[in-house]
C-alpha cells in the first residue's frame, strides 16, 4: 500500500540536508490518495519535522476529494449527506487552525496563514474566521478580531456581511472605503439596541461622509446626515430627562424609555408625544429652531414658562446663555426684543436703578452675541414706548452701560452709527430737562 510505504519512509527520516526533499516527495504522493486514507499518521510526522506547508497542504486536498460536489456549501441543512461532508471537511480545517493556534514560530504562522488564504475554499476561509471570533470571545486573545481585519482574503468581506456590520465598517476604514463605510454605519445607526449606540454610528457615519470627500456615496448627503444627528440628540436629551425624573409614575418612565430607546423618532412625533405633554419648554424651544417652525405665539409661550416667577438672576443667566448658545441667532426661537422685554420686567422687580446690577440683560445679551445696533435700537423703541419717566428711565440706564460696553469695543475711527448714538442721547437730556428729572 502507497501510505504505508510513506509511512515507513517517514519512520526512518532523520533532520538531514535530503530530509526535506524527502518530505515534499512524500507529499506529493499523498495528496493524490488524501481522500482515500487515513492520512493522520503523516500528519503527525509533518508536524514532528515542522513541515507545516505539507502538513496544510494535505488537510486541504482531503477536504477538496471526500466532498468534490461542495455539498457542504451548497446543500440544505437538513441534507444528511451535506451534514456529513461539512463534518469531515471541518474536521480537516480545524486541525490546520489547532496547528496555527500552537505555532510558536512565526514564520511558520505566515506560511499556514498565507497557505489557506490561497485557497479557494469557501468554508476553510469561514472556519478560520469564525476561530477569530472564538479567541475573542474566550478572552485568549482581546486582539483577535482587530487581527482578523487584516487579513487578506477574497471571502472576508462576504463573511463580514453576513456575520458582523460592525466589522464590516471597520473593514470598510481599514482599506479606505469610506463610502461604504458610511453606509454601514448609517445602516447600523437604524438597528442598534440603544439610543446611544444609535447616535455614534451617525457620527462615524458622518465622519466616513467626510473623509470621502463629503459627497453623497453613502446614499444620503451630509446635510442629511446633520438633520438626522440634531434630530437624535433632541431625543436623547429628552431620554436623559425622563431617565432621571421622579415626577412620573414607574411604568411609564419605563414605556417612555423603551420607546426612545427602541428607534429614531421625527421632530412631530418627540413633540407631540413627549415634549408638550411633559411639559419640556426648553425642549419645545429647541424641537422650533430645528424644525424652522415659525409661531412666534407659542414660542413666546415657552418663554414665559420658562421665565416664570424666577427672581434670581444667576438662574435666569445661566439658563438663557445656555439656551442662547443653541438657538442664538433664530429670530422664532430666541425672540431677542421679547426676552430683553420679559428679563426688565423681572431686573426692575429685583433690582434698584442704581444697582450695578441693574446693567446684567444688555450685557448678558452681548455676551450670548447680538450687536450693539440691534440692541441699541430696540431699548431706543422701549423708551419711546414707555409712558412714564421712571419706566424710561429704566431703558435709559442700561442704555448707557450698552454705550460703554460699546465704546470700549470701538478702535479708531468712530462708525457711522455713532452720530445716531450721540442724536439719541441729546435727545433724552433734553426730555429729562423738559420733565424736571
Amino acid at each position: 500500500m502507497r501510505l504505508h510505504r510513506v509511512v515507513e519512509e517517514l519512520k526512518k527520516l532523520k533532520p538531514t540536508s535530503t530530509s526535506e526533499h524527502i518530505l515534499h516527495s512524500t507529499c506529493q504522493e499523498m495528496l493524490t490518495i488524501a481522500g482515500e486514507v487515513d492520512i493522520s499518521p503523516v500528519l503527525k510526522f509533518y508536524e514532528e519535522f515542522g513541515f507545516v506547508s505539507g502538513f496544510v497542504q494535505l488537510l486541504l486536498t482531503r477536504a477538496a476529494k471526500i466532498d468534490p460536489s461542495d455539498l457542504a456549501n451548497q446543500g440544505a441543512q437538513e441534507d444528511k449527506l451535506s451534514e456529513e461532508k461539512r463534518d469531515q471537511r471541518m474536521e480537516c480545517y480545524n486541525e490546520i487552525i489547532r496547528l496555527y493556534r500552537s505555532q510558536k514560530n512565526t514564520d511558520a504562522k505566515e506560511v499556514i496563514l498565507n497557505t489557506v488564504l490561497r485557497t479557494d475554499d469557501k468554508l476553510c476561509h469561514y472556519t478560520l474566521f469564525f476561530s477569530y471570533f472564538e479567541l475573542e470571545k474566550s478572552g485568549k486573545d482581546p486582539n483577535a478580531l482587530t487581527e482578523l481585519l487584516q487579513l487578506n482574503s477574497i471571502y472576508l468581506e462576504d463573511f463580514l456581511q453576513e456575520n458582523s456590520d460592525q466589522l464590516l465598517y471597520r473593514y470598510y476604514c481599514i482599506r479606505g472605503r469610506f463610502g461604504e463605510a458610511a453606509r454601514v454605519a448609517h445602516q447600523l445607526s437604524k438597528v442598534s439596541r440603544t439610543l446611544r449606540d444609535r447616535i455614534n454610528w451617525l457620527v462615524d457615519s458622518i465622519r466616513s461622509e467626510n473623509a470621502c470627500g463629503g459627497g453623497n456615496s453613502s446614499g444620503n448627503d451630509l446635510h442629511t446626515l446633520h438633520e438626522e444627528l440634531d434630530v437624535a440628540k433632541i431625543q436623547l436629551r429628552i431620554y436623559d430627562i425622563i431617565h432621571s425624573s421622579s415626577d412620573l409614575d414607574s411604568a411609564a418612565k419605563k414605556t417612555s424609555l423603551a420607546r426612545l430607546d427602541s428607534s429614531l423618532l421625527g421632530l412631530s412625533e418627540l413633540f407631540n408625544d413627549f415634549a408638550r405633554p411633559l411639559k419640556l419648554y426648553e425642549i419645545q424651544l429647541i424641537i422650533f429652531h430645528s424644525a424652522g417652525h415659525n409661531d412666534p405665539n407659542r414660542v413666546k409661550d415657552c418663554w414665559k414658562q420658562i421665565l416664570g416667577g424666577q427672581t434670581d438672576i444667576g438662574v435666569l443667566e445661566s439658563k438663557i446663555t445656555a439656551l442662547g448658545a443653541e438657538l442664538y441667532p433664530s429670530d422664532w426661537a430666541f425672540p431677542v426684543d421679547f426676552l430683553c422685554e420679559q428679563l426688565e420686567n423681572i431686573n426692575s422687580r429685583v433690582n434698584d436703578i442704581s444697582d450695578l446690577n441693574y446693567r446684567w440683560v444688555v450685557a448678558l445679551m452681548i455676551r450670548i452675541g447680538v450687536s450693539f445696533e440691534f440692541l441699541f435700537e430696540l431699548y431706543e423703541n422701549f423708551v419711546n414706548k414707555a409712558t412714564s419717566l421712571d419706566e424710561k428711565l429704566g431703558y435709559v440706564v442700561p442704555m448707557t452701560s450698552l454705550i460703554e460696553y460699546w465704546l470700549d469695543s470701538v478702535h479708531g475711527t468712530l462708525p457711522p452709527v455713532s452720530q445716531r448714538v450721540s442724536d439719541v442721547l441729546q435727545h433724552y437730556v433734553q426730555t429729562f430737562r423738559a420733565t424736571g428729572g
